[in-house]
């Protein structure tokens, strides 16, 4: 097949679609409902754990990432700080974590998993994942990795339009380039800490989640000027 054949292909597809729902051409729709899909999957799935998808994936970054503050729990999920702060003292009630207050400032807390929450995580993880599955099963076995990577593409590609954006993390950077982004932040962050703070009162949370976002930003851009590292992952923090 040509690559206009395919394109024809492709539209005529899209055409037919169409005529099935006239919002089959919107992103933002589909996005929507295969995340209403996937969530009535996910409570069928896990429903003996009574488990919400967004306390899993909170559960799951405190599993793999240890005890961490409240702020950097929201951003290894891309949850604003308010969500995150809503959803934790329902899984301390049920003391599937522990939480208290940082010896460094006290009006930041950290967060753990409870014994009890390292096992039911290990008992969900089997469950979830067949929601995950379930998910995609309806494309070819061959186009599902396909799949996921556009989506990691889309998501990477807009991470830092979101006002809670994903932490990230990439490739290591050659020590020019680490360089060059520790010179970045050092120059960017005095003045977006300013103009942060004439509007707001800022505080500790406040200089993670800029000193991140700074980092995130100035990582990105030394990358994309050196994309041939082909180097291990780390954290984006500079």
């Amino acid at each position: 097949m040509t690559s206009t054949t395919k394109k024809n292909s492709i539209q005529a597809q899209l055409q037919d679609a169409q005529a099935r729902s006239l919002l089959f051409i919107r992103p933002g729709f589909l996005i929507r409902r295969l995340h209403q899909i996937h969530s009535s999957l996910f409570a069928e799935a896990t429903r003996a754990f009574d488990v919400t998808p967004v306390q899993y994936s909170l559960l799951t970054a405190l599993s793999d990432h240890g005890e961490m503050d409240q702020n950097t729990l929201a951003m290894e999920i891309g949850l604003e700080r308010t969500t995150v702060a809503e959803v934790l003292p329902r899984l301390e009630a049920r003391e599937l974590i522990v939480r208290r207050q940082s010896a460094e400032d006290r009006r930041v807390k950290q967060v753990k998993l409870s014994r009890e929450g390292a096992s039911l995580v290990k008992r969900i993880t089997e469950s979830a994942q067949r929601a995950h599955d379930r998910t995609i099963e309806g494309l070819p076995e061959a186009e599902r990795d396909q799949f996921l990577l556009r989506l990691v593409r889309l998501v990477e590609a807009n991470n830092e339009l979101d006002m809670a954006p994903l932490r990230l993390r990439r490739r290591r950077l050659k020590i020019p380039q680490r360089r060059a982004a520790r010179q970045c932040v050092a120059h960017a962050l005095p003045g977006l800490r300013s103009g942060w703070a004439s509007s707001n009162t800022f505080n500790h949370q406040d200089q993670l989640t800029l000193q991140s976002r700074t980092s995130s930003l100035c990582v990105a851009r030394q990358e994309g000027a050196g994309q041939d590292s082909g180097q291990e992952l780390s954290f984006v923090g500079v």
